[in-house]
């Protein structure tokens, strides 16, 4: 990300360093990555001098539909493709697709039926085992066509989470 760094000027000149015009979310994360291909002298400095505010679900990224899912799959190509001939192309393939998944399952909501998330990750059932973490069970319930089942379920938990929070806190 870029939020957290101070770069010098002459590193976008040099570089040819340009925010990709038509991306949203990930160019900041686009942006350091062809930087970083490059040998740069890096500091670091362990305080915090930015603070981000968050308020709710009104960023863009909390929607999810076709067209989402369309622009999610070219960052990730964009990703792929900046990232050709280093050792970090495979990682970065998985890792979007994986991000996909994880957008489309939590930010999905009326936008995407069971049958279509079926549809688009059936197949991801590997980087399911790989990055799912605690939620790998969610997920997979999804990719087997159960995907507003498990996100009733999903949702179920995470309100019963916050509910226990709430009375222990009081």
């Amino acid at each position: 990300y870029t939020w957290n760094k101070l770069l010098k000027r002459s590193l976008y000149q040099q570089y040819d360093l340009q925010y990709p015009v038509g991306m949203y979310g990930c160019e900041d994360q686009y942006t350091m990555c062809k930087l970083l291909k490059n040998n740069v002298k890096i500091a670091y400095l362990p305080k915090a001098y930015y603070h981000y505010m968050h308020y709710g679900n009104a960023t863009q990224s909390r929607r999810y539909d076709e067209n989402t899912y369309q622009h999610d799959v070219k960052i990730r190509d964009m990703f792929v493709e900046l990232l050709v001939d280093t050792p970090f192309q495979q990682l970065a393939y998985e890792k979007k697709t994986f991000a996909i998944l994880y957008r489309a399952y939590h930010f999905g909501g009326d936008g995407i039926s069971s049958k279509e998330f079926k549809q688009k990750f059936s197949t991801m059932s590997p980087l399911i085992n790989k990055y799912g973490g605690t939620l790998t069970p969610f997920y997979k319930l999804a990719i087997r066509g159960h995907y507003r089942f498990s996100k009733k379920i999903f949702q179920t938990g995470y309100n019963l989470k916050q509910l226990i929070k709430k009375i222990i806190n009081r």
